[in-house]
């Protein structure tokens, strides 16, 4: 990954990193604009360029879909923002307003969303990759003085996954219905599901919410999750994971409408993914009744050797880890019980 350091005095200490991610939804392409502070010493953001170059004759920018924590709100911890076009068309940025000095403008240690802005893909033949510009971005403090950042830009390799749909709905009980669809997927580990409480607040990974990826894969595949603590005001985003410990998320939404169901309808055990594997995998299964519900590995001998689940189960997608490391490399059987039956796979521990 290449980085860029913003124009600064060569004494001056490095005091941030900014990044960049991009996922593909089918015909559109959502740019997440990342800024962390590096070391002890503490700094305010104020007025601010987060400039990036993108082929005009591939892609055209369509609004900001997402704004993180200074966003123009009355509970916004930074100024307004705005975007703004430059170099003819081939670059866009996220201009922040001039703030207060005040302990609410720190920029923080951990990654911090700015904003994710949208492209509208028009020629899917060339190339659609989002890089810095060094020539135009330019990061001060609330005093006016420039700091010294470092800008990443993202991998030159193919997005991740292309998503054609993610769409979320309110389900009966208390619940929230996530449904995405993949028409192609590069090394994808597989998805976690995070929620905010509402658009002004940081996003948080659901417990349990990992639904295993494809890997590569250029059929279309269906996803779903099923949210049974959903409260009104709550948005959701899908953080997906390469195989190579890469992250990416996906532009969040909303759940709209109300729809008569709770929980996906079919009762069943997914393959584990991956397979083979060494010395992790993960296993899925959907419930459709609340109940006792166990998940336990067998070695080809009948023998138990794990026992991931024994106990009480709500209606939905679950996802499960299992870790080889203490057990032989050969064939395993993973046996899902409950009251809807049982069901059964094989799955491979090579190391």
């Amino acid at each position: 990954m290449a980085v860029l350091t913003a124009a600064s005095p060569l004494a001056q200490a490095q005091v941030g990193n900014a990044t960049i991610t991009t996922v593909q939804n089918g015909s559109t392409i959502d740019v997440s604009v990342f800024i962390q502070r590096l070391g002890q010493t503490a700094w305010n953001m104020g007025t601010s360029s987060f400039v990036f170059n993108y082929n005009a004759s591939a892609m055209t920018f369509d609004s900001v879909q997402v704004k993180g924590p200074w966003d123009a709100s009355t509970t916004a911890l930074y100024g307004p923002m705005l975007s703004a076009l430059y170099g003819n068309g081939t670059a866009q940025s996220v201009e922040t307003d001039n703030v207060t000095t005040g302990s609410g403008n720190d920029v923080p240690v951990n990654v911090n969303l700015v904003a994710t802005l949208r492209f509208s893909i028009t020629n899917r033949t060339a190339s659609t990759n989002i890089t810095w510009n060094a020539g135009y971005s330019a990061f001060h403090d609330a005093t006016g003085a420039l700091v010294n950042v470092t800008m990443t830009n993202p991998s030159d390799d193919p997005l991740p996954i292309q998503l054609s749909s993610f769409v979320a709905s309110v389900a009966g009980g208390g619940h929230a219905a996530l449904n995405w669809t993949t028409v192609s997927e590069i090394n994808n580990y597989g998805f976690g599901v995070q929620k905010a409480v509402n658009n002004a607040t940081a996003f948080q990974d659901i417990s349990g919410g990992f639904i295993a990826g494809n890997g590569t894969t250029t059929v279309k595949h269906n996803y779903s999750y099923v949210d049974t603590a959903y409260a009104a005001g709550n948005v959701y985003r899908l953080k997906q994971l390469g195989l190579d410990g890469t992250a990416n998320f996906s532009a969040a939404v909303a759940p709209l409408g109300v729809t008569s169901v709770a929980a996906p309808n079919a009762y069943s055990l997914s393959q584990n993914y991956p397979n083979p594997f060494n010395p992790t995998t993960h296993i899925s299964y959907v419930t459709t009744k609340e109940g006792p519900v166990t998940l336990r590995i067998y070695d080809i001998l009948g023998r138990e050797v794990a026992t991931l689940v024994n106990e009480n189960r709500k209606p939905g997608q679950h996802t499960e880890r299992f870790d080889g490391s203490k057990v032989a490399s050969g064939m395993y059987v993973f046996v899902l019980r409950s009251s809807e039956g049982q069901r059964s796979n094989r799955m491979i521990l090579s190391k």
